[in-house]
């Protein structure tokens, strides 16, 4: 087992060796708290050697990435809080959104089940936390994700963990 780690370790920073002005978002994964500290470290540097690595956040909260983004704002710190307050209200409805088309393009039941989409909640809501306060309020936001866990499907949904998780953060924030 210790092995396979040390195989996994090397893996990752062999990915973590590349460009970080063409390949940021791939990079970003390597950066949540449960990597193993080398691989999140050269991660961390490796983001941090592109000058504009938060404006490379904003455009992914405002673009296609935000689950990305929330990996990294999650278990990291940036640097100019407040540049990404608004983005991070819009990632969140990303969130929603994605969710919704998850569930609409779901073609088998099989294709639910109960730990789906609880890491993404997690770090989105976890990169939300540390935006409180700032001028943004992001419980209506969270409330579309949470709602999007409602989209119909031709299919059963499984009782998805995380919508638990959602509510307790609303009932915390209303």
């Amino acid at each position: 087992m210790q092995d396979d780690e040390a195989r996994y370790q090397q893996n990752h920073l062999k990915q973590i060796a590349c460009n970080p002005m063409q390949d940021f978002t791939n990079i970003l994964v390597f950066t949540d708290r449960n990597h193993h500290p080398e691989v999140r470290e050269k991660a961390l540097a490796k983001i941090k050697s592109n000058p504009g690595w938060q404006q490379e956040l904003v455009k992914m909260l405002e673009g296609n990435a935000s689950l990305e983004a929330f990996t990294f704002l999650a278990s990291n710190e940036v640097d100019d809080k407040q540049l990404l307050v608004k983005p991070v209200n819009t990632g969140v409805l990303h969130v929603a959104g994605w969710i919704r088309k998850t569930i609409q393009n779901a073609s088998h039941e099989s294709h639910f089940y109960a730990d789906q989409f609880v890491w993404d909640v997690e770090r989105m809501l976890g990169s939300v936390e540390k935006f409180q306060d700032m001028g943004v309020d992001y419980l209506p936001a969270v409330r579309q994700v949470r709602a999007a866990f409602n989209e119909p499907s031709a299919y059963k949904k499984a009782k998805f963990r995380c919508v638990s998780l959602l509510d307790d953060w609303i009932k915390r924030h209303e």
